[in-house]
């Protein structure tokens, strides 16, 4: 019998909407408390991060972490 084997698809379009519900809802937020490692694949985290980076990238959020392997604070940026 053949095994067949369904994934989820991850894309960091998807990962982006994610973090735009998220600044509806408060302007600032943890990373780690949206994607945390119980709740979410690595996959899941990484691509996460990489659409932190994008929305960075095209300043429409602010990311801040004040010390090495602290929290990634992300605040949406202000108009």
């Amino acid at each position: 019998m053949e095994k067949i084997a369904l994934a989820d698809t991850v894309t960091i379009t998807s990962k982006v909407k994610i973090i735009f519900r998220e600044l509806l809802k408060k302007p600032k937020f943890i990373f780690s408390q949206l994607f945390s490692k119980d709740k979410n694949s690595k996959l899941d985290i990484v691509t996460a991060f990489l659409g932190v980076l994008e929305l960075n990238r095209r300043k429409k959020i602010k990311v801040n972490q004040d010390v090495l392997f602290g929290n990634i604070t992300i605040e949406k940026m202000r108009k």
